[in-house]
């Protein structure tokens, strides 16, 4: 994920602005099997936002608009349902990545999260679909 794939989100608040800094970079979505990839702060072009949303924002605030961010992901998810039910069964039908990339993949995130969760997950389809499933319960 490059440092230009980014969308700063500026709302007015009562007395100061509120930024929030959510990376966008799909290209790669659900090929890689290394669990980097998929988390933006990992990559070195991107340290310079890193590091402005680092100096700019306190860690509570910080910690605020994630818990933010997963229930704003989890009223889209309960909106479009039946749209990504049917993409993400497209998706566990398909080989999208080599077994190799999906095996890696699903043993970093069950490391991550310290779950076997997403052991039974055959496909990439089926372990995107078990991980949207864990972040949002």
């Amino acid at each position: 994920m490059r440092s230009v794939n980014y969308v700063v989100d500026i709302t007015p608040d009562f007395e100061e602005v509120q930024y929030r800094v959510r990376p966008i970079d799909f290209d790669q979505q659900s090929y890689e099997g290394m669990l980097e990839v998929y988390r933006s702060h990992c990559f070195p072009d991107n340290m310079p936002v890193d590091k402005l949303v680092r100096e700019h924002l306190n860690p509570t605030t910080i910690l605020q608009y994630r818990s933010e961010e997963r229930s704003q992901m989890a009223r889209r998810y309960r909106a479009s349902r039946v749209r990504l039910k049917g993409v993400l069964k497209m998706m566990s039908k398909d080989t999208i990545a080599p077994h190799d990339q999906l095996a890696s993949l699903r043993a970093a995130l069950c490391q991550r999260y310290g779950t076997s969760a997403f052991d039974a997950c055959d496909t990439m389809g089926s372990l995107t679909a078990s991980h949207l499933q864990f972040m949002l319960e």
